[in-house]
């Protein structure tokens, strides 16, 4: 859908005209886990949460209080793993915990999804060769039940140097010549015994998303499922990959576990651009700088009169390559104007 804001530059004084439509947006859902039961297999059953029916009653999840997890001031905070216990191999080695959501930001005109949750990853107690360490990852589904993206907190591959784990984070990326997920290194860490605010953000429409940890970028802008598979929203989901086994081959964790708290799922319209106008003072010629969004194309047109509209300036239209990356752009040909009107149209390609 295509979005404008307009400007408006004089000769001597600038000012700026923005025209806006009130976003679309909202919290879909939000959690701190306060209301819930707290103990083992309690998430599964609450608050139209599921879980991983094989592991239904083995202790892999639940929410624990203050008193039990010892962070002052988070109240009530949901886990997965903990458990060292061998499970039956029928059951398998992913276990997760999720939340169905069910929309469709593009039909929505709210694209922009988002994703955020404070987490904390607590290591395996060590006890040499017997220790066993898993991964923990936060999964996107659409609402066939398909995985479309997924992020990996490896706890599992140990540094030969210091027999510790390494702590990479992956993301998936769909191999179009194999048909299936591929795990690509961030080359990010993450940090044990430390809660840290994850936050994803998806653009269904431009198929594109980011992730980052604590404020700092871990990717941006990637391409968020490469497969035919439906890009909408079904679950987001909090899954242990149990690696280890028992001497008789069955699936068995360590008691390293993920905490996670504060579940926050929302949906935003793409914010319209606002520019800021600023001339030189020598020349006359007039920039304009906005934040852009990857993948979508920006028109910047003039009007001297607000009635036609000119698509003439140099370097107009462009595609933006990277999001929330300020754009400028300099219409030079304004030094001999005494009034000139500024559109910028985003369309998707």
């Amino acid at each position: 859908m295509p979005t404008a804001c307009f400007l408006h530059a004089i000769l001597r004084t600038l000012s700026l005209v923005a025209f806006t439509v009130p976003a679309l947006s909202g919290e879909l859902y939000y959690t701190g886990f306060d209301n819930f039961p707290t103990g083992y297999d309690t998430i599964a059953g609450t608050d139209s949460w599921l879980g991983s029916t094989a592991f239904s009653g083995l202790k892999m999840s639940g929410v624990d209080p203050e008193t039990t997890h010892g962070i002052l001031g988070i109240g009530n905070a949901a886990f997965i793993g903990g458990n060292s216990t061998a499970t039956p191999i029928a059951a398998g080695r992913s276990i997760n915990v999720r939340r169905n959501v069910n929309v469709d930001p593009v039909a929505l005109n709210e694209e922009i999804l988002t994703f955020r949750s404070v987490i904390g990853i607590k290591d395996s107690t060590v006890s040499g060769l017997l220790t066993r360490r898993d991964n923990f990852e936060f999964a996107i589904y659409n609402q066939s039940l398909q995985l479309l993206a997924s992020i990996q907190f490896d706890n599992s591959t140990i540094a030969s140097t210091t027999q510790s784990p390494r702590r990479l984070i992956y993301r998936t990326q769909w191999n179009t010549t194999t048909s299936r997920f591929d795990l690509v290194n961030t080359n990010a860490v993450f940090l044990h015994d430390t809660l840290q605010q994850l936050e994803l953000r998806i653009n269904f429409r431009t198929n594109r998303w980011s992730m980052s940890l604590d404020g700092i970028s871990i990717f941006a802008d990637a391409t968020f499922h490469a497969g035919s598979r439906t890009r909408n929203l079904g679950p987001i989901a909090a899954q242990l990959q149990i690696v280890g086994s028992s001497i008789t081959g069955a699936p068995q964790a360590g008691d390293n576990y993920m905490l996670f708290d504060d579940w926050l799922v929302r949906t935003d319209a793409l914010a319209i651009p606002k520019p800021s106008l600023a001339r030189n003072p020598s020349s006359g010629a007039v920039t304009l700088t906005f934040a852009q969004e990857a993948g979508y194309s920006y028109q910047v047109a003039w009007s001297a009169s607000l009635s036609s509209w000119l698509s003439n300036l140099q370097g107009s239209p462009f595609t933006a390559t990277v999001t929330n990356d300020l754009a400028t752009f300099t219409d030079s040909t304004a030094s001999a104007a005494t009034r000139r009107f500024y559109r910028i149209t985003r369309t998707f390609p």
